[in-house]
């Protein structure tokens, strides 16, 4: 850099690697690809207790829980909703989402 003082080039190459970290903490994470898709029956009155330790080991699949009725899914606890991939309403053989 000819011309320029030692003081400019400092503050150029600080720029420069202030902007490259900013680059890194600041892009988008990529999800990873789904390995498997789980479907947990809670349809019939069982327990959600565990649901979000399961979800969290299971952190490349979706996971999908089945349940009664729409009134189940605020049953829920906050760190499993915020796991749980969606939502499937019914019973094994009838199940709708909860949109219809």
């Amino acid at each position: 850099m000819v011309g320029f003082d030692r003081g400019v080039k400092s503050i150029v190459l600080a720029l420069i690697v202030l902007l490259s970290v900013a680059a890194i903490y600041t892009s988008i994470p990529a999800r990873s690809a789904v390995s498997y898709v789980v479907l947990v029956d809670l349809a019939h009155g069982e327990s959600a207790k565990g649901l979000d330790i399961f979800a969290k080991t299971l952190y490349d699949a979706e996971i999908y829980v089945l349940l009664s009725s729409e009134k189940d899914i605020a049953k829920l606890d906050p760190v499993s909703r915020n796991l749980i991939s969606g939502y499937l309403i019914g019973t094994l053989d009838r199940m709708t989402t909860p949109d219809g």
